[in-house]
């Protein structure tokens, strides 16, 4: 997601821009920064009010985000095909065709979305092989409550959240922005100094466990 005067803008969203000097619609892809400045990754889309299907030309595109100038509502359910009205390719059929996870709407509010912050997470954890039962593994989850609230907000059950969820996006109160955002945090790995350490972390696919002995 990208915040400037027209808006916030998220990914797979489609947004009029200015390329080489001419005004176009884009369909974007992700963000990233190039020597100090931000770029969106889109797709140039075209449309033609005497067809009911729009066309993307499957050549990315990588435009300055202070070039987007407004958002531009399309409907999802039209057809999208490449030049030659061949199909796109999947890729690009679900950019155009599904919303990004992380963006939900507000409550009450058609066109309003929270906005996204991501926070990755390192956890360190100790003792995980203190259990009294092999069958009963009291250490194979974790909660997380946020340390700025107040003790009985925190304390409070709708403040815990399991890792697991964070990584899906839960809603919490921003006090920077003074509303209500989505906060997506994800797990970046886990410290421990235990056996137990690579059982829990053996059971996550594509995680790597790293293992030192004699460590000081």
């Amino acid at each position: 997601m990208w915040s400037f005067d027209g808006g916030d803008v998220w990914s797979r969203d489609i947004v009029q821009s200015s390329i080489d000097g001419h005004i176009c619609n884009v369909l974007e892809e992700s963000f990233h920064k190039t020597y100090g400045d931000m770029f969106v990754k889109c797709y140039q889309l075209l449309m033609d009010d005497n067809s009911p299907a729009v066309y993307l030309l499957e050549v990315e595109v990588h435009v300055p985000v202070l070039q987007l100038q407004s958002i531009i509502l399309v409907d999802r359910n039209r057809p999208v095909l490449q030049l030659d009205g061949t199909m796109v390719s999947l890729k690009l059929y679900k950019l155009f065709t599904t919303q990004h996870h992380l963006k939900k709407q507000v409550e009450d509010s058609s066109r309003k979305y929270y906005k996204a912050k991501i926070s990755p997470i390192i956890l360190f954890t100790d003792d995980t092989s203190g259990n009294s039962s092999k069958q009963f593994n009291a250490y194979e989850s974790w909660s997380i409550r946020c340390a700025s609230m107040s003790f009985k907000d925190r304390s409070a059950i709708e403040n815990f959240h399991f890792l697991g969820a964070l990584e899906r996006g839960v809603k919490m109160w921003s006090a920077d922005d003074n509303e209500y955002v989505i906060v997506m945090a994800p797990l970046m790995w886990v410290e421990a100094d235990s056996p137990c350490h690579s059982e829990l972390c053996g059971s996550w696919l594509l995680k790597r466990c790293i293992h030192a002995e004699n460590v000081t």
